[in-house]
């Protein structure tokens, strides 16, 4: 959706809200502002969860790659040719 859309929009829903006088209406229209608010709260909440547990998971991953370089350099674990590890990678696609 445009910005010009958007705002065609927002100004079509603003006008119908300020020009009504149905109590009703405008109350009927709040409880559902505020479910669709939170309704998108939770999905936003969701969201950045996930996002949070996959960078974490990536971080995670990283760091357990230095320690592992760390204990080849340190002659305490052994490595692997790169070609090797190529062919590991490769097999996995």
């Amino acid at each position: 959706m445009t910005t010009v859309e958007l705002e065609a929009r927002k100004a079509m829903l603003a006008r119908e809200i300020l020009t009504s006088d149905d109590a009703d209406f405008l109350e009927s229209m709040s409880r559902a502002a505020l479910r669709i608010k939170r309704r998108i709260g939770k999905r936003a909440t969701a969201e950045h969860a996930e996002t949070l547990d996959g960078e974490e998971s990536v971080a995670r991953k990283i760091e357990e790659a230095l320690q592992e370089l760390k204990a080849i350099k340190a002659g305490k674990a052994q490595g692997i040719p790169a070609r090797k590890l190529l062919k590991e990678l490769e097999a996995e696609e």
